[in-house]
């Protein structure tokens, strides 16, 4: 069996070491666009978390207004007790 000559094996060496640069490179722009959208996703999170505080301070106000006004029976009133569960069905009695 012979053996690969110098320049074969120098050839494959300069293809190994092209291709780690490659996957380097990839990994650099991959890394650059993950960083991209964390930030995106934080400026979103933040966001939805002081709409969310604006919601709550105003939920609150509007059941504090319930309260002082009493109720009317010709008008339902709603208490979110538990936000977590808001826009869920609610189970049903059997």
């Amino acid at each position: 069996m012979r053996q690969p000559s110098r320049f074969r094996l120098a050839q494959e060496e300069v293809y190994r070491i092209r291709k780690i640069s490659l996957d380097v490179a990839n990994a650099e722009q991959k890394g650059k666009e993950l960083l991209h959208s964390e930030k995106e996703l934080r400026a979103a999170l933040t966001l939805a978390q002081g709409q969310q505080a604006e919601a709550d301070v105003a939920l609150k106000a509007a059941e504090e207004a319930a309260r002082s006004e009493g109720s009317d029976p010709g008008v339902p009133i709603l208490l979110f007790g538990n936000r977590q569960n808001f826009g869920r069905p609610r189970p049903t009695k059997q």
